[in-house]
């Protein structure tokens, strides 16, 4: 009953922000700042009382297994025989979780989830107060549900790891790349999302490569490396003795068949498939209206180089759209990328952009399908709209 209220007031609060946003009355001070607090309590609180059903996949199922196991081994199992041994950072901090009475286990993923929103909330912040204050509010509100939209809560509070690392990993890029301070805190967590999942490693090299600031040439790129990268992964398992290379490019192997385009077609149910379809529109959007901002703000400084930034973000996720996994933990990236060039796309209007509101009916079809939907079917026990 109470994670159906959450789930009916965080619905509640999303169409009202919608009727804010659609409205033509003067929209109350900072509504959108206090929306996202809202949706954050109210998402945290949800992931505290989460329990996951047996009947879905669910990461979070394997992640609580693994604290038992720590829980009953002990440091020793920790060292000698976690599967994340090599990505220590994770590895200890589900160690420290399982030192905790077992009432306590959704700490495993309520943690990040804070640090995930503390990130959102750091962006908006200094967007919106430092470098864009003339934002209307209305652009603000568009911005977090851009994010919300994209950044998937369900992947968030089931699989923990790899929104934290891409988390830690746009802070740092953030800092150092757009901020131009703390470089050093950078590193820091550029190395901590590193060992706390291998994906974090895609999110430095985008953040590289935006340097050369020719997102088409990084779009080509990326394309030519996911038409090598399962030749280049088995090489590499074969011929590594690095245990953290082989256990990264195993998973590309893992998945490099059963998560393809190709297969994809074949086998994904309708809706599964107009989700992958609408990642690859977002991809494709994301890269259009970050190529449209470089163009329109060419003095160097904070809208340049988040123009930037976005339209590599956009360019490498149209290079990974041939596999569904790699386009779906991109969408955390792509998210923040959203958070961030919005307000550039629409600061020169008292309205929101009329591309904007095209995409807008696709992006709730995707939060309702991959985030909404299987909470809701995790509760009643059946899959009430298996299409």
């Amino acid at each position: 009953m109470v994670e159906a209220l959450c789930l009916m007031l965080l619905t509640a609060t999303i169409v009202l922000m919608f009727v804010f946003m659609f409205s033509s009355r003067k929209i109350p001070v900072n509504f959108g700042g206090k929306s996202l607090l809202f949706v954050a309590v109210l998402s945290i609180f949800f992931a505290l009382i989460f329990k996951p059903a047996e009947f879905i996949r669910w990461d979070l199922i394997e992640h609580f297994k693994l604290v038992d196991n720590m829980r009953e081994g002990g440091i020793k199992y920790v060292v000698e025989e976690s599967q994340y041994a090599d990505l220590f950072v994770y590895n200890y901090f589900a160690y420290f979780i399982s030192t905790l009475p077992k009432n306590y286990q959704n700490l495993l993923t309520v943690i990040p989830l804070i640090v995930d929103f503390f990130v959102v909330g750091y962006i908006y912040t200094k967007s919106f107060k430092v470098y864009l204050p003339e934002t209307i509010e209305k652009t603000k509100i568009l911005s977090i549900l851009m994010w919300l939209f994209t950044f998937g809560i369900k992947l968030a509070i089931s699989g923990i790891r790899c929104s934290l690392a891409v988390s830690l990993a746009v802070l740092a890029i953030y800092l150092e790349a757009i901020q131009k301070k703390n470089r050093l805190l950078a590193l820091l967590l550029y190395i901590a999302a590193i060992y706390i999942h291998n994906f974090a490693v895609v999110l430095i090299l985008v953040r590289l490569l935006s340097a050369l600031r020719a997102p088409v040439m990084l779009m080509f790129l990326s394309l030519g490396i996911s038409t090598s990268l399962e030749t280049v992964a088995r090489f590499v398992v074969g011929n590594s003795k690095n245990e953290y290379l082989v256990f990264s490019f195993g998973r590309i192997l893992d998945t490099a068949e059963d998560m393809s385009f190709g297969f994809a077609t074949q086998s994904f149910s309708g809706v599964s498939f107009l989700i992958y379809l609408s990642f690859i529109v977002f991809s494709i959007y994301l890269f259009l209206v970050s190529e449209r901002a470089r163009r329109i703000y060419k003095e160097k400084g904070y809208c340049k180089t988040v123009a930037n930034f976005a339209a590599s973000v956009g360019a490498v996720a149209i290079g990974l759209s041939f596999n569904y996994l790699y386009l779906e933990r991109f969408m955390y990236l792509v998210s923040f990328a959203f958070l961030m060039i919005t307000p550039l796309h629409n600061r020169r209007v008292k309205r929101i952009n009329f591309e904007n509101l095209l995409l807008v009916p696709v992006m709730v079809f995707v939060f309702f399908f991959n985030d909404i939907y299987l909470f809701i079917v995790n509760y009643i026990g059946w899959f009430f709209l298996a299409l």
